[in-house]
Parts: structure tokens; sequence; C-alpha cells
């Protein structure tokens, strides 16, 4: 429950080829039934109970992705397209040179439609050359801004309005044993 905040919203994936499910909004946490209280909502559905995975009940969840806004008092961007390989600290490093404020923390996303990463990155602190970019980000739609941080490698940021800051699944358990152990344990 420890993931689970009022404010988020949450997007459902089932298993079975069913629909999947979302925006759906936190109403409250139960943190004594483990359950999830959501808001009114056009699918009519009340609530998820974490433990055993269930929404309102019958409907079997496969993850839940928790989709956060900024946080207030700090600014994001989005770096959509980024090496499979690169890490936080080498981003740190590169958006440190530019000296646009403090970071306060980077978040790596492997994007599902390739092999490669995306990022947000999440700024405190930040001095009138951030404010320009952070500007410029959101002054339309498909704004970008392009850095350059190893001739001819750079990034594309966009503006970051809302962002998936977690996951929750079902955990899957797999147990390696001999015929032997296996055997005695269906007999029980």
């Amino acid at each position: 429950m420890d993931k689970f905040e009022p404010h988020q919203t949450l997007y459902l994936d089932f298993f079975k080829g069913k629909n999947d499910v979302g925006p759906l909004y936190i109403e409250s946490l139960d943190e004594e039934s483990c359950c999830i209280i959501l808001k009114d909502n056009k699918h009519n559905y009340k609530s998820m109970c974490i433990d055993n995975m269930l929404l309102d009940g019958t409907h079997e969840i496969d993850m839940i992705q928790i989709m956060d806004v900024p946080k207030p008092g700090k600014k994001s961007i989005h770096i959509p397209f980024i090496h499979k390989n690169t890490n936080k600290e080498f981003i740190q490093k590169v958006l440190d040179e530019f000296k646009w404020g403090t970071i306060h923390s980077i978040d790596l996303v492997d994007n599902i439609y390739n092999s490669h990463q995306k990022a947000f990155v999440h700024f405190e602190d930040t001095n009138e050359e951030f404010q320009r970019v952070f500007d410029h980000l959101w002054s339309k739609e498909d704004a970008k801004l392009k850095i350059t941080y190893n001739d001819p490698y750079h990034w594309f940021l966009q503006k970051a309005d809302a962002k998936r800051v977690d996951c929750y699944s079902t955990r899957y358990i797999i147990q390696f044993s001999d015929s032997d152990s296996d055997s005695d344990s269906d007999s029980e």
C-alpha cells in the first residue's frame, strides 16, 4: 500500500484479454483491508483489493500502472528517447553541466515500443535559465528542446504533465525442485 496516494491516477491491465481500464482516481486508502477506494468513474468501479489483485471483488488485475502529477515545488521534464544503457548518473552529469538547478530525482522507464528508455527528470531550486526552458516546453503542445551532450549525440526534452511513477503487479512464484519432493507436496 506504500506505493499508493490519494491524488494518483491508475490504469489497470487485466488477464485474459479483457480491455484495460483507466483512468481511475484514488478517493482514499483503507490500510486495514489493503483496499483502494475509487472516485466515481464511468465504469462504476468502487474499489480494488491489493492483497488478491481484484477489482470490485470479481475482475482479476494483472498490473496497476500508477500515474502522478509533478510534485508542488518541483518542475519536471521528459526525455522520451534514451539509449537502453544510459543510467541516472549519466543523465545527472549531463544535465548538471547546464546548471539549471538541483535535480531532485530521475525516473527511468523502459519504453514498451522499442528497446530504449525514457526519463523523467525532477528539478527543484531552479534558476532563470531553467525557467526559460520550462516556459518554452509548456508554450505549445509539441514543443521540444534539443540538447547535445556529446556531438553528435543529443536528447530532445519535452514537458512532463503526468508520469508513470510505479507499477504494481501480481507476484509470480517459481519453485525449482526435484521430482521426489513434487510428489510429496501434492499428496499432503
